[in-house]
């Protein structure tokens, strides 16, 4: 009879489990903690030689649990053996996706999660059905329901509080119209904001390390632990400064968030940085003629979608496809005052030598207590070097709605104008720390 190394079977078993679920299955690792757990039970049991095959010769009456786990998997296992040539690929799959997770640190979020996070999207793709009839409004909710994925506990950040998909179906029957968007919340996503660097051969900037120790003590409330990190780790650190800056490359855009996701603990990566402003129409805000701002603004090469304010109150380049070769598109002109004045066009490569580029901290158990940071980096975008580094916080999680959060009026340290009457933060807050590393020409 063929005798398998142990770790060769378990993972026959997990591709077996169901060959449509194995590639999660492995990427998860869910299954291996099970198995895990059982062969250190098997271990406190006495030693005997394995030979997966169904135990031969009498039986005891009862068996102990550890004991069944053992034999009902040995004979699983024994069912298998002859079926191991179309187990292989698959397993070979489990190994490859296993051994790039421990590289790389992980796959997450999977393919087609960007599509089902894009509320705004999911949202008109309904409505547009919802024209033409009710019923199939209605039958695309559901639809988009049924590729929703479970709850991932160990990419926890990526799902909503209140994130379920039976609940949202649940929601949906009782709503009964595609044009109710009370349900949404219920499958609220993390949207994936990836970097763009213009210069793909350049080295990376390097973040700054989170402290060691922490800052959390046990015990602490959410206004003490709050208090505590702006004391200890956030500010406005500048390393070097550049003068007669002519633009400025945005690495990594924000995407506009909902209603909802300002009302979540989770799914906002970065409270503390955001604003709608720069989220929507990041060039009017860095590029402003008459305020002593940049020449011009730079990003990766998209289709700007319709802007809230009115598409009608632009120039129609700013709306315009990038043609295939583009790379990058460069935002000018801009008056201050009057939106037609600003112009779009698409280069394939970038002027800007220094850009910026932001992302979410994580504290020991910040989200749980209402707190979420942020870090801003401005950078030379040909060498690397980390110019300056914005460190900040947010607290919430006291408001009066379903949630108790509201990162949009959300306490912040540090403020961006320190006057009692003014706002803690502004759309211009990146440009607030930027402008004072790069600054701009007569600046």
């Amino acid at each position: 009879m063929m005798v398998l190394p142990k770790s060769l079977l378990w993972m026959i078993l997990v591709a077996h489990t169901s060959q449509v679920t194995a590639r999660r299955n492995c990427r998860r690792l869910l299954i291996f903690r099970k198995m895990r757990q059982g062969w250190r039970d098997a271990q406190r049991l006495p030693k005997r030689e394995h030979e997966w095959a169904a135990p031969s010769g009498p039986q005891p009456d009862s068996l102990t649990p550890a004991r069944e786990h053992v034999i009902q998997t040995e004979r699983t296992a024994t069912g298998f053996i002859n079926d191991i040539p179309s187990a292989l690929p698959i397993v070979a799959s489990c190994v490859a996706l296993f051994m790039a997770s421990s590289v790389a640190g992980g796959d997450f979020p999977p393919p087609g999660w960007a599509r089902l996070a894009d509320w705004n999207a999911q949202r008109e793709e309904c409505l547009k059905v919802a024209g033409r009839s009710m019923a199939e409004g209605m039958q695309c909710k559901f639809a988009q329901a049924a590729e929703l994925p479970p709850l991932e506990r160990q990419y926890r950040e990526w799902f909503g509080e209140e994130y379920d998909p039976a609940k949202y179906r649940e929601c949906l029957k009782q709503a009964g119209q595609p044009t109710n968007f009370g349900c949404e919340f219920l499958r609220l996503m993390r949207e994936p904001e990836p970097e763009y660097w213009p210069y793909p051969d350049a080295p990376r900037p390097k973040w700054p390390e989170a402290p060691n120790p922490p800052v959390y003590r046990k015990g602490m409330t959410s206004k003490q632990y709050f208090d505590a990190l702006c004391r200890a780790e956030a500010g406005e650190f500048v390393y070097k400064t550049v003068d007669n800056v002519e633009g400025i490359y945005q690495v990594r855009p924000r995407r506009r968030v909902s209603s909802d996701a300002y009302q979540d603990r989770y799914v906002l990566e970065d409270p503390y940085g955001y604003t709608d402003w720069e989220a929507e129409d990041p060039e009017t805000i860095f590029s402003r003629g008459g305020f002593a701002r940049y020449k011009f603004f730079e990003s990766v090469a998209r289709r700007k979608p319709d802007s809230a304010y009115g598409a009608e109150r632009f120039d129609k380049s700013v709306f315009a496809a990038p043609p295939p070769n583009a790379r990058v598109e460069r935002y000018f002109g801009y008056d201050g005052r009057d939106k037609t004045t600003l112009r779009k066009e698409f280069h394939a490569s970038p002027k800007s030598r220094y850009g910026f580029t932001w992302r979410g901290i994580k504290r020991p158990r910040d989200r749980e207590l209402g707190v979420a940071g942020g870090e801003l980096i401005v950078v030379d975008l040909v060498t690397g070097e980390v110019l300056g580094v914005r460190r900040g916080f947010a607290q919430s999680g006291t408001v009066r709605n379903r949630t108790g959060f509201n990162w949009e009026t959300a306490l912040v340290c540090p403020r961006l104008r320190k006057r009692p009457d003014a706002s803690d933060k502004f759309g211009d807050f990146s440009y607030w720390f930027v402008s004072k590393i790069a600054r701009p020409v007569g600046n």
